[in-house]
């Protein structure tokens, strides 16, 4: 028997020894673990060992990832942040990625609680889940051009961050994407955006109000959900299903519905109603001029109480104050130097202009 643990252990050992295929310092003398890809011509940045949450506080303050490394006389580029390559790197306040990388994996950055900032580059083409979660004291992130998509659960957990800036190359958000985001209080969709997934933005309770562009065609189950800070929605014409609880657990005030042809949903009854009983019962629904006969009569949408025809009643004049900073919307997401005419988000409050 102990023959054979002994055969076994010197089977695994070379496993182990393997985890990474070189290890190279920096500039600054930290060592960081690359892996070969693409026929050996390139690198990307791995975890040490076989298991890599033995060596999760390896990497400690700001850390620099070098656009190229030399390794017994030959140069590789650096192309690509792999799966767990700095999860649960508590110590990690900031890190530097080079333009060479193209992607960054999944769970990357997974649980770097003391992440405060990461400037992603606009080389990066692909994000993938996770890669962000639970970066508790990240505040801020831009996501660069030429991504097309955010990822399952993303960012879910960065309880910390209050700004998201998604450009408009992103043509869908994924399941939990930023789920639990509890210092989010606005976010900018831009007009790309065909799916908000289930679960996007569940519990973000720090969101005030939401302008769903015009290129949405659907809203995924709760995706919505338990974002108790939330009283005005926004809903397009372009959008042609709502899932289950997508709004539920939020008592929203206001809801402008565009749709000129209004779809069905669960409704207040349901154990899957996309608002909340107390939005069925007290907001104020506004719906297309010559369109309530059909709200009235369309399942989910006829169990709102208050249904009224037209946007609520404006303001024909504002003034802002030049002394303040102030960010300006229209319905469709766009960002304007000045309010116009129509629906305006004003430091995410919906301000209408005759």
């Amino acid at each position: 028997m102990k023959k054979q643990l002994l055969f076994l252990a010197i089977i695994l050992l070379p496993l182990v020894a393997s985890a990474h295929d070189i290890a190279v310092q920096n500039a600054d003398g930290v060592t960081i673990y690359y892996d070969y890809r693409n026929d050996g011509t390139e690198l990307f940045v791995t975890f040490r060992g076989a298991n890599f949450t033995t060596y999760a506080n390896e990497y400690t303050g700001n850390v620099v990832i070098p656009e190229e490394v030399v390794y017994k006389d030959k140069t590789y580029k650096v192309t690509s942040i792999s799966n767990f390559a700095f999860r649960e790197c508590s110590k990690l306040t900031s890190i530097t990625i080079p333009n060479s990388v193209t992607e960054i994996l999944r769970g990357a950055f997974h649980g770097c609680t003391g992440l405060t900032s990461i400037p992603i580059p606009n080389s990066v083409t692909y994000i993938a889940g996770s890669a962000f979660r639970e970066c508790s004291q990240l505040t801020s992130i831009t996501i660069p051009n030429g991504v097309k998509g955010i990822d399952d659960y993303t960012f879910s957990g960065c309880t910390g961050l209050t700004s998201v800036t998604i450009p408009n190359s992103v043509v869908g958000i994924g399941y939990s994407s930023f789920a639990g985001c509890s210092s989010l209080t606005s976010i900018n969709i831009p007009n790309s955006m065909r799916h908000i997934n289930e679960s996007a933005f569940n519990d973000c309770t720090g969101l005030i109000s939401i302008t769903i562009p015009n290129s949405v065609t659907w809203i995924g189950s709760s995706a919505f959900e338990g974002c108790t800070g939330l009283t005005t929605v926004t809903i397009p014409n372009s959008v042609t299903e709502i899932g289950g609880n997508a709004f539920d657990r939020v008592n929203l005030t206001t809801i402008i519905s565009l749709i000129e042809n209004p779809f069905t949903f669960w409704g207040i009854s349901s154990d899957h109603r996309v608002f909340s009983a107390n939005t069925f019962n007290n907001a104020t629904l506004y719906v297309p001029v010559g369109t309530i006969d059909k709200y009235k009569a369309t399942k989910g949408w006829r169990d709102f109480n208050n249904i009224v025809e037209g946007v609520p009643s404006g303001i024909k004049d504002i003034h802002l104050d030049g002394d303040k900073n102030y960010t300006i919307y229209d319905i469709n997401g766009r960002h304007l130097q000045n309010p116009q005419k129509g629906i305006n988000i004003i430091n995410g409050k919906k301000i209408i202009v005759k």
